[in-house]
């Protein structure tokens, strides 16, 4: 009897893949070093966007947290090293190119291949730029961090984009720009502020926009009696309509278990419990992220999240380089820097890619 084939429907799915018609996407564990941890995002890779409906459904076929779509715009060549949405100078894309950009390269151009002196490529730097789009299960979101990650990764990983080089994603947001950090490739010279270290492995660093939050009233959470019933409440906050409940201490963040109909009925979007992480956790911060309104009752690690928390815990600590984890089931570390100068957040986390496929449908 001859050895079973380890991989039965490899074969027969084959074909699949050599469809035009049928679509890539990739499920993506960000915020984590393994699989099955972080927080799951769907990736869809298209050639245009397609009709809203199609995207909604897709997105609550997955049932993830959040699905996005990517569409390249271009790549291009920019003087310099330092590219960020901030700088004065920018062409009409909103990337800022200086006075001397190239003309588009080639699709898929990779680091090191792109033609030019020696002299004048150290000068240079290439940047890639996309429309990003995201989607929970009910409907199109203004800002996911997550999911940022889980694209960048995909892009960075396939070698759409080389580890050098930039990503500036176009979105409802804004322009969020997106780059490799590690000690093989330097720190991002993207940010003013001082004090950047570089990781001691690799990572993504996303340039996002800093959310501010707002000291709120006790009376702002009366309603949520079963919710916090059993925690210490320390501080509340409004960050662009989600609740900030600061607790007692970390293990009320960890033993929380929220009334998800009183969340349903309150009058935020989402609700966000967090504390110190204390003398001997090495966390800055935990945290918890519920959105039930959105179908998802609680977010495993929410990037956008740590653009409110980000500076609100810079704030309270005195500092403006943070690491933080949410302590979700499945749990994620999050590095942060916070950039008082210009008003922006810089997350870093790793990612693994767990699912790749084809859509046919």
């Amino acid at each position: 009897m001859g050895t079973p084939d380890p991989r039965p429907l490899a074969e027969a799915f084959k074909g699949l893949y050599a469809k035009p018609e049928h679509i890539d996407y990739a499920v993506i564990d960000a915020f984590s070093e393994g699989a099955y941890a972080g927080n799951p995002a769907a990736v869809v890779v298209l050639p245009a966007f397609k009709d809203v409906s199609w995207m909604q459904k897709v997105a609550a076929e997955f049932n993830l947290s959040e699905t996005c779509y990517l569409v390249k715009r271009s790549t291009k060549l920019v003087e310099g090293d330092t590219v960020t949405p901030q700088n004065e100078s920018s062409d009409d894309s909103g990337v800022s190119t200086t006075a001397a950009s190239s003309d588009d390269l080639q699709d898929g151009s990779q680091e090191g291949t792109v033609s030019a002196p020696e002299a004048d490529a150290q000068a240079k730097h290439v940047i890639h730029e996309y429309d990003l789009r995201w989607f929970c299960p009910t409907y199109e979101v203004d800002l996911c961090g997550h999911a940022t990650l889980a694209a960048s990764f995909v892009l960075f990983e396939t070698g759409l984009v080389g580890k050098k080089e930039t990503i500036f994603f176009h979105t409802r947001s804004g322009l969020l720009s997106v780059r490799t950090v590690g000690p093989e490739i330097g720190d991002a010279q993207s940010s003013s502020a001082e004090g950047r270290s570089t990781p001691a492995m690799e990572m993504i660093e996303m340039n996002l926009p800093w959310t501010t939050t707002t000291p709120s009233t006790l009376s702002s959470v009366e309603t949520l009696t079963e919710t916090l019933k059993n925690v210490e409440v320390i501080a509340v906050g409004k960050a662009a309509h989600r609740l900030i409940v600061e607790l007692g201490s970390k293990e009320d963040v960890e033993n929380f278990r929220p009334n998800m109909q009183e969340l349903m009925q309150c009058d935020s979007e989402a609700l966000f419990v967090t504390a110190s992480g204390g003398p001997v956790s090495g966390y800055d911060f935990v945290s918890r992220c519920f959105f039930p309104k959105w179908g998802v009752d609680e977010d495993p690690v929410c990037g956008s999240a740590h653009c409110a928390l980000g500076p609100y815990w810079s704030t309270k600590l005195g500092k403006d380089n943070l690491l933080a984890y949410q302590a979700s089931k499945r749990g994620g570390t999050l590095a942060i820097q916070v950039d008082k100068k210009i008003g922006r957040v810089y997350l870093r986390g790793q990612a693994v890619m767990v699912m790749a496929g084809v859509l046919l449908k």
